[in-house]
């Protein structure tokens, strides 16, 4: 692999040079830094990014730490920030890794602003890596220095679900319940209870569903139970769309007709809730625009452009054939 000094034999320009031309340093004229990229690359050099920035202090490096790979709607907006990153040009660098594993780079001083895109981390572990680099939030809301919020606007889904599902016929409601620790999961279960008490209805605590966790199998074995033990409802409203799917097999296990005999829904809108039998009902935020918004506002904080304003997800009823 070429280095740095090939580049300054092959151009015969200084190290330093061509350090600074690579880096895109306004002292070195554009018409240099254009040759000595130009032979940098025929070269195949890669510049160390991390380098260069240990030295400027600025590496324009954004960091996204995730709780985990699985799950389609952690791809959705990394995919939208990528699109954000690559409308700015090549100067901005992407770094993906889990929370915990991740961490080390913004202690090192490897990233210059960070995407949390866990919604259970705690307060303290946020203010924590505030210290170190500014934060920006998924779905979750934290006044303080150097930490920038979004928000989806996951009660106001579920509440509007329960008085469609209502509006259609439906009485009795069942909610399938994600991870207790969650906060979107607790917004949208509170929108489940404000809906069913719009509407006159019971509320009744056995027929809030904990699915554990949020995927299709936690959603199928959670309806299995429930069925199981003799319960039985008109209207399934699930915290994500994985669950949804997973208890729609569960029903079609138990020769229970959807929407015929209860209707379902879930919420994010992935792609695979239009492959289903029946296609699924659900609750849409833009995911991508989403994750494009986070990269823009990632750029702005990097160019010291900073916007305290929260970015605010609406969401929108999907009706399909499951509802």
């Amino acid at each position: 692999m070429a280095t740095i000094k090939d580049v300054s034999k092959a151009s015969g320009y200084s190290v330093s040079t061509v350090s600074y031309a690579l880096a895109g340093n306004k002292k070195i004229p554009i018409e240099t830094q254009n040759k000595i990229k130009k032979i940098a690359e025929s070269l195949g050099y890669i510049p160390n990014v991390y380098a260069q920035g240990l030295k400027n202090k600025r590496s324009k490096t954004i960091g996204v730490y995730l709780p985990g790979f699985k799950g389609p709607i952690h791809t959705t907006i990394l995919s939208g920030i990528a699109e954000a990153i690559l409308e700015k040009g090549n100067e901005y660098k992407l770094i993906v890794s889990m929370s915990r594993l991740g961490y080390g780079f913004i202690y090192d001083g490897l990233v210059d602003v960070t995407f949390i895109m866990s919604p259970v981390i705690a307060d303290d572990e946020v203010m924590k890596i505030s210290q170190k680099c500014p934060v920006i939030l998924y779905d979750k809301v934290l006044n303080v220095k150097n930490v920038y919020n979004t928000y989806i606007q996951n009660e106001k889904g579920i509440y509007s679900r329960v008085i469609d599902f209502y509006n259609k016929g439906s009485r009795k409601f069942a909610f399938i319940s994600g991870s207790a620790m969650s906060k979107h999961n607790a917004e949208r279960l509170e929108g489940f209870k404000k809906g069913i008490n719009e509407c006159g209805l019971k509320l009744e605590e056995q027929y809030i569903i904990d699915g554990i966790g949020y995927t299709e199998r936690h959603g199928y074995d959670a309806i299995k139970k429930f069925l199981s033990e003799g319960k039985m409802v008109d209207a399934i409203i699930a915290s994500n769309d994985e669950l949804a799917i997973g208890a729609i097999k569960a029903l079609s296990e138990e020769k229970i007709k959807v929407p015929d005999n209860i209707r379902v829904s879930g919420f994010d809108n992935i792609e695979k809730g239009n492959y289903v039998t029946p296609t699924l009902s659900t609750i849409a935020a833009n995911w991508f625009d989403y994750g494009k918004k986070v990269g823009y506002l990632a750029i702005d904080i990097l160019k010291e452009e900073k916007n305290k304003d929260y970015i605010n997800v609406e969401t929108e009823l999907i009706n399909r054939n499951s509802g």
